[in-house]
């Protein structure tokens, strides 16, 4: 139910007032226009509370698929490192190629997730949310949040490079040259 207030009445006496002879009898929450847009905004944000552990599992996910795919990488193009290495590319440079490949999964992923971000939350904001709910909702791009989580994958693309540009580095030359 929605009561509108005359001008010069006080909303506060209005809602006190409606609040004790309907609320306690007819067990109605009484709000207030801005308070109920707030008890809104809290159900909103406690429903999506629960993404922040999921985001945490996808981060973990990131970390180690991308390390499996480069240690298959770097397995699959053994012997390419021992020639690399045999014509004198130093260790540091087999480093480099394996992290520069791993920015480069890494570029390509924040540049997916954002334009498909981007997009979905525009459909849900301008299309979706209208129709399901009635009500129109101002877009909001979460700069500051998309800025962390880039950090955040940039990073863990570069601890997941570690082990496997590590390894390929290391490998004798000798032995990757044999390698089939």
């Amino acid at each position: 139910m929605y009561a509108a207030v005359a001008d010069g009445v006080d909303s506060k006496i209005v809602e006190e007032r409606l609040a004790r002879d309907l609320g306690s009898a007819h067990r109605l929450v009484i709000r207030t226009r801005a308070g109920f847009v707030q008890h809104l905004a809290n159900q909103a944000r406690q429903a999506f509370s629960l993404l922040y552990i999921m985001e945490a599992v996808v981060f973990v996910l990131v970390l180690i698929g991308l390390g499996d795919t480069l240690a298959t990488s770097v397995f699959e193009r053994t012997r390419e490192v021992g020639m690399m290495r045999a014509v004198g590319i130093r260790r540091e440079g087999v480093v480099r190629i394996v992290v520069l490949e791993a920015a480069a999964i890494a570029l390509l992923g924040i540049l997916v997730a954002t334009v498909s971000g981007f997009l979905l939350g525009a459909f849900w904001v301008r299309v979706q949310f209208p129709l399901v709910v009635g009500w129109a909702l101002d877009y909001h791009f979460p700069g500051a949040f998309v800025l962390g989580a880039t950090v955040l994958t940039v990073l863990l693309c570069l601890v997941g490079a570690f082990v496997p540009s590590w390894r390929a580095a290391r490998l004798p030359v000798p032995a990757a040259l044999r390698a089939e």
